[in-house]
């Protein structure tokens, strides 16, 4: 029995150091991949920046129980949701069905939407929304548009807990068509597991760059994260 009990103790003690060294390597990931964001100077890259990408963080909240808007989304207090504007539609990363994958898989449990800009507004009128907007060259546009559309139709990865959702898809998309530093898509989701970490990383970037941002307070009959 003492041998039995000596052996567990060893187990503990071993996934205990693994969980401690994971999230120190994750920590260490996510304070680089920001000090680069932050250290990305809009304004002294020689661009040309002729066009806008708009980030929109939708915040989580919950709503009270006599309150008329009774939206909810997946994570609660910490859920939210982010999406791109880009030429006059709103396109976002979601799951298709209930319940998302734990870990990604070969079967896709993904999406993307489109909405135009005034059907996007409707249906988030009493959100609480966050918007940033980014100026970016034209070409870049460009590419992230057509990617875009072509997400559209054949999503890219899969919708998974550890694995891409929409705040570490968003933030690959930026990354990858370089409107902000560039970083993979692994980094991305360490570095901003959900909503939140992204949205304060993508604020303190606009204040060093003096970007517009733009605030929508959401009902007031939710309790908001944010």
């Amino acid at each position: 029995m003492k041998e039995f009990f000596s052996f567990v103790k060893i187990i503990l003690s071993v996934c205990l150091v693994s969980i401690s060294m994971i999230l120190l390597v994750s920590a260490l990931v996510s304070v680089n991949v920001k000090t680069k964001l932050f250290s990305f100077d809009l304004a002294n890259r020689n661009l040309i920046l002729n066009d806008t990408v708009v980030v929109h963080f939708i915040h989580g909240s919950i709503p009270e129980t006599n309150c008329d808007y009774q939206k909810k989304r997946l994570g609660g207090l910490l859920g939210g949701h982010i999406e791109l504007e880009v030429k006059g539609k709103v396109y976002g990363f979601l799951y298709d069905n209930l319940p998302i994958h734990t870990f990604s898989q070969k079967k896709f449990n993904s999406k993307f939407e489109a909405l135009s800009k005034t059907e996007w507004e409707i249906k988030n009128e009493n959100d609480r929304i966050t918007s940033i907007y980014i100026p970016t060259e034209k070409k870049k546009m460009q590419t992230l548009q057509a990617e875009l559309a072509s997400n559209l139709n054949s999503p890219p990865y899969d919708y998974a807990f550890i694995g891409h959702r929409c705040t570490s898809s968003t933030a690959s998309l930026l990354s990858e068509h370089q409107i902000i530093n560039t970083f993979s898509d692994l980094e991305s989701i360490i570095a901003f597991f959900y909503p939140r970490t992204f949205r304060g990383a993508l604020i303190k970037f606009a204040k060093i760059n003096k970007l517009k941002i733009k605030f929508a307070k959401g009902s007031d009959c939710h309790l908001w994260e944010g």
